[in-house]
């Protein structure tokens, strides 16, 4: 079945604006059943912990976990501060039919949604906050949509990524697909990413560009201003999900 890409005005400014419409495709080109087996992991997390109710999943990208979610019974208030994604997420609600899988283009910090079952960040969103500003704007937006007894699900990317010289990653070529992703040298916690990528789809030759900040934030100084916020730690290692430069965190709001 040929793939039709939607007419979407990039935004530079935003992360993931510029290849909204080919994210999917180059990530199942070149993670394929990692990218799978990641997936199916998280839901086993969630699901082991939380069987039903709303979720809020900040960061929600395409629909890469809003999607199993809701078509499991689950409200999913999906949530991402791109406009290309939520359109491309959109256009799957559409398709599927997914009364239950609701969307919001919002930045963390300015969404304001009910208390939940689960708040959801995952795919290393909170590194794309570089302000402590707005970090602790948007730990107080977890706290405001997770109930007492829900739960919050995040993960935080590595310090292997912020190095003081940074560096570049080609990957092998697939195909008539190219990626390769770059991060600047790291000051004061905080390097560029710049993703550039190419390929045909469709017989139509396509490339794209994507730069954006990022931020090093240390689990121990995150999980200190959850813990104020009235979260206490129940897992930090998961042995099948903490790879690919990432390591998840759960925990439940007490008060």
């Amino acid at each position: 079945m040929e793939t039709t890409l939607p007419n979407i005005i990039p935004n530079p400014t935003t992360p993931h604006d510029s290849w909204a419409q080919w994210y999917d495709i180059i990530y199942d080109i070149f993670w394929g059943s990692l990218l799978e087996f990641k997936t199916d992991e998280t839901l086993k997390v969630i699901e082991a912990y939380v069987q039903s109710g709303l979720v809020t999943d900040f960061g929600c990208g395409t629909g890469r976990l809003s999607i199993p979610l809701a078509k499991k019974g689950f409200s999913v208030h999906a949530v991402d501060q791109s406009l290309g994604m939520t359109e491309e997420l959109k256009r799957k609600k559409d398709s599927e039919g997914l009364s239950s899988l609701f969307l919001h283009t919002n930045s963390i910090a300015d969404f304001s949604g009910s208390q939940g079952d689960l708040s959801l960040c995952v795919f290393t969103v909170l590194n794309y906050i570089t302000t402590e500003e707005a970090l602790n704007a948007s730990l107080k937006t977890f706290a405001h949509c997770t109930a007492p007894g829900g739960y919050l699900f995040f993960d935080l990317g590595d310090d292997s990524f912020f190095s003081p010289l940074g560096f570049s990653h080609k990957y092998k070529k697939v195909g008539e697909f190219e990626r390769e992703i770059h991060f600047g040298p790291t000051q004061d916690g905080i390097c560029n990413r710049r993703e550039t990528g190419s390929g045909i789809l469709n017989n139509q030759p396509f490339q794209y560009t994507d730069s954006y900040p990022m931020r090093y934030w240390s689990p121990e100084h995150v999980l200190g201003l959850l813990e104020i916020l009235g979260f206490v730690l129940v897992i930090d290692e998961f042995e099948d999900l903490n790879f690919g430069g990432s390591s998840c965190y759960l925990m439940k709001k007490n008060k």
